[in-house]
């Protein structure tokens, strides 16, 4: 039995890697496949605190929810996936970081939404979480529900 990490995206599950791709190019098209899920990448509470806390810095600053995310998932989540994940960084280092920051920052939202909390774990998202608090707290923003 073969394991192949896929990607939930809009409803259906892509081959995340080109392990995956490779393994699923080999399946028939219309065969029946049992399919085991394993989520343990990180909590929806953490999901959903983090989009709570992007809707509080909406309400208290001068930027969209959408505007934030883009900027914590640039000037946090960066930093600390580059230190975690060899693969990424490679990547990121080689076609990213070379742009300017408002083409990195355009990355970051939709439409590209380039995946940086997506390939966190849980310890790495809790990581990233405190250091969300930690510099919009020295901003004056106020967060809520920030106990996990």
């Amino acid at each position: 039995m073969a394991k192949i990490n896929l990607q939930l995206q809009d409803g259906c599950f892509y081959p995340y890697d080109d392990e995956a791709i490779a393994v699923t190019a080999t399946l028939d098209e219309n065969s029946i496949h049992n399919v085991t899920f394993q989520c343990d990448d990180r909590s929806s509470e953490q999901n959903r605190m983090q989009f709570q806390w992007f809707r509080d810095l909406e309400k208290q600053g001068d930027q969209t929810a959408s505007q934030y995310r883009g900027y914590c998932k640039l000037c946090i989540g960066v930093p600390i996936l580059r230190q975690v994940d060899e693969e990424f960084r490679e990547v990121y280092d080689k076609i990213i970081r070379p742009l300017d920051y408002p083409d990195k920052l355009a990355l970051m939202v939709e439409p590209i939404d380039l995946p940086v909390t997506s390939r966190m774990d849980v310890k790495t998202m809790t990581r990233y979480l405190d250091e969300i608090v930690k510099h919009f707290s020295q901003e004056g923003f106020q967060l809520t529900d920030t106990t996990r």
